[in-house]
């Protein structure tokens, strides 16, 4: 899955992990620090299709599947947010919420949670969670952590805490989890 894929032939050289180019993940150099852009609607696709090609023949019986709402998409270079509608995101986060409570509190298996303010989203593997549910939408906090050495992500989160990954304020949330097909 990290397997290194050369960019290029040129020097420096410049590399990506195998599973980037299944998920179609755009890397950047802000300030020295590689960071990588995923859509959310190519996270799915992008690890079923790897799953396909690369699993054992136990891990072809798994697919990825989630719910997940991106409210800011590029467009054509520039920032676009998308409107929330009540609804529409009363259904993501129990959705969210279903995906969490099933993966993580019943078959004792991780999350990969999506989450973050502007334009800086995050994915991140999850294993506990705290859920408050209410009669119309679902609150989920999952919890997150980051590496101690990576001096990019103590900027934007400090190691160990909850993230809402449900927040109608954020343009991010959601949640993904392997399931037997």
């Amino acid at each position: 899955m990290y397997d290194p894929v050369a960019l290029n032939s040129g020097s420096p050289k410049y590399y990506q992990p195998k599973i980037a180019r299944y998920t179609d993940t755009w890397y950047f150099n802000n300030g020295g620090v590689g960071n990588g852009f995923t859509r959310d609607i190519n996270m799915t696709p992008g690890a079923n299709n790897w799953i396909r090609d690369f699993a054992s023949t136990e891990g072809k019986n798994w697919e990825l599947r989630g719910t997940y709402k991106a409210f800011v998409n590029l467009v054509q270079g520039s920032i676009v947010v998308i409107p929330i509608y009540y609804l529409d995101f009363a259904g993501h986060t129990w959705g969210v919420n279903n995906i969490v409570r099933d993966k993580i509190g019943r078959d004792n298996e991780p999350v990969v949670a999506m989450y973050g303010q502007g334009v800086n989203g995050h994915f991140a593997l999850v294993q506990a969670y705290i859920s408050h549910q209410g009669w119309f939408s679902a609150n989920v906090l999952a919890w997150v952590t980051a590496r101690s050495d990576d001096e990019a992500y103590k900027k934007d989160l400090l190691p160990g805490r909850y993230v809402n990954i449900t927040d109608a304020a954020a343009y991010y949330s959601g949640a993904y989890g392997l399931f037997r097909k």
